[in-house]
């Protein structure tokens, strides 16, 4: 019967040397953390997405209700844009005190091209978003925007353009 000799790994009594076997315990150590750090990863960004998600969808409410109203403004859709505002403002102002109110204001209400998201801040049932209007002109204006939530849905409480 012929005898191999030993492996790399082995002394010639068949025992792993301490460099060998510290060297087998870093791998497995690396191999142990890189698999968990994978697993973290994986976990967190299935937990961001999900929950980004919904964060982005809740935080966008808002957002969605003030650049509906400007967009129907911008159409020249008062009723529509009437649409946004809160139960108590519109106990406040009929439609057609509203929209006596927009042409009466058209600096602030005509021309508008779009509008832009600068801050948005959300505690309970409220929402308070600041943003800028852009004219076609390229004139700009800040505005500010309170919203309350009505039945599940967004409303404009009160908006101020400057």
């Amino acid at each position: 019967m012929s005898e191999t000799p030993p492996s790399v790994l082995e002394t010639s009594s068949g025992q792993a040397t301490s460099q060998q076997r510290s060297s087998r315990k870093k791998w497995i150590l690396g191999g142990c953390l890189g698999c968990g750090c994978l697993v973290i990863i994986i976990l967190l960004f299935t937990l961001f997405l999900w929950g980004g998600v919904a964060l982005f969808k809740m935080g966008s409410a808002p957002w969605k209700a003030v650049s509906g109203y400007i967009e129907a403004i911008k159409a020249r859709d008062y009723a529509q844009a009437y649409i946004y505002l809160s139960d108590d403002l519109q106990k406040e102002m009929s439609l057609s005190d509203f929209i006596s109110f927009i042409q009466t204001h058209p600096d602030e209400y005509e021309g508008i091209e779009k509008a832009k998201l600068k801050s948005l801040n959300i505690s309970d049932n409220r929402a308070q978003i600041e943003g800028v209007i852009i004219y076609s002109s390229g004139k700009e204006a800040s505005f500010e925007a309170s919203l309350v939530k009505e039945d599940n849905v967004w409303r404009i409480s009160g908006i101020t353009i400057r």
